[in-house]
């Protein structure tokens, strides 16, 4: 997506607020989960999630996933350690995405 109907991808500066594994729901709310995340001192908007973050060499460090609902300065990214093992996985084929969720 891009947040606010922008048509180019804009860097904004973030700073890392620590590594946590945080608790929480799968995607569908059918199971707990835990996930290695970093929280971030950076103002992401509406469309940001699944936007790299990038270090100061440029290595993708974690995808923006979150802003803290009680306060938009608050983001959360899913870590490379969560994001690497899943990368790893050959695919073939369609995925099925599940049902929708409301």
């Amino acid at each position: 997506g891009r947040p606010e109907g922008r048509t180019e991808a804009v860097a904004r500066p973030a700073r890392g607020d620590g590594r946590r594994t945080a608790p929480g729901r799968d995607v569908y709310n059918s199971a707990a989960t835990r996930r290695d995340g970093l929280f971030l001192a950076a103002r992401l908007a509406p469309g940001d999630s699944g936007g790299a973050l990038g270090n100061e060499t440029g290595a993708v460090m974690g995808v923006a996933c979150a802003i803290a609902p009680d306060e938009p300065s608050t983001a959360y990214a899913i870590s490379d350690r969560e994001l690497r093992p899943l990368l790893a996985e050959p695919r073939n084929g369609p995925v099925s995405t599940g049902p929708c969720t409301s």
